[in-house]
């Protein structure tokens, strides 16, 4: 016959059930504060948060689809991603690529939206494999990137414009930077001096190409000065070391942040040849 237990006993275990439902409801406070904050950065992260199966069906996607597309959350959760790549092949790559790596970093897709237009994003994704070590899912972030490829594209084409301006404009064009350094001359530039493109890389500064070096520092002194130098008589350096006249003109630009001085040459040996004073 087992004994009754003694007030000290039951006082005891009256304070270890205390302090057990105590640890409960901490415990279920911050699963409940957790869930909140889960359930907050779900439903206003920016980006759009997403789960999907290996073979291509959406799992899980944040509400945020609904800002970086016309699909509505509800519309988009059980469909494969296959009906929304603008090109399924480029889903089969993805898929190659983060089964070998694990993760991907910064991936563009270009995706298919509800109205049939079509959208740059970016993708950072990882793979998440059950106990066994087996991938069962891919989980990821994707950001609408199609404006900044606009203004990619737009750049791209700016510059591709300016260097074929810049090429193929009859007029002397160059580029040095403060220091006096070549960074670039056109075919025009170099034609009247006998040079090449060859050349320009021995020359290296552009004080080479004047017939008086010191030509170049007093000119560029007053560039700076004045912010421009325009149609400035000058005496440039043919390859075999005689002169020719040219006019100048320098504008300040600036080459990958860098200040320089862009030239326009006009080769102008002919006029003061007819002029009778030619290279004076």
């Amino acid at each position: 016959m087992t004994s009754r237990p003694s007030y000290e006993e039951l006082e005891q275990r009256v304070r270890e059930l205390e302090k057990e439902a105590v640890g409960r409801k901490k415990a279920e406070e911050a699963l409940r504060e957790s869930e909140e904050k889960y359930r907050s950065l779900f439903e206003n992260v920016q980006d759009v948060y997403y789960e999907v199966t290996l073979d291509g069906i959406i799992l899980e996607v944040s509400p945020s689809i609904e800002e970086a597309s016309l699909y509505k959350r509800e519309e988009v959760i059980g469909k494969s991603l296959y009906d929304i790549y603008a090109d399924p092949k480029k889903r089969d790559e993805f898929v190659k690529e983060i089964l070998r790596d694990g993760k991907i970093i910064d991936y563009e897709i270009l995706l298919k939206d509800k109205d049939g237009s079509q959208h740059y994003c970016s993708i950072a994704a990882k793979l998440v494999n059950d106990k066994d070590g087996i991938p069962t899912k891919i989980i990821g972030s994707m950001r609408n990137i199609t404006e900044r490829k606009k203004s990619e594209d737009s750049l791209r084409e700016s510059k591709e414009k300016y260097r074929n301006l810049f090429e193929n404009v009859p007029l002397g064009l160059g580029i040095a930077n403060d220091d006096g350094y070549i960074i670039a001359f056109n075919d025009a530039m170099l034609g009247p001096g006998g040079y090449r493109q060859e050349d320009i890389a021995k020359i290296r500064r552009i004080n080479g190409l004047y017939y008086i070096p010191e030509e170049r520092d007093k000119i560029l002194s007053t560039a700076r000065q004045q912010g421009f130098i325009n149609e400035k008589q000058v005496h440039f350096k043919r390859k075999d070391g005689t002169p020719y006249d040219a006019l100048l003109s320098l504008r300040p630009i600036k080459v990958k942040g860098k200040p320089c001085w862009q030239a326009m040459v006009q080769d102008v040996t002919d006029r003061k040849n007819a002029e009778g004073a030619p290279g004076e």
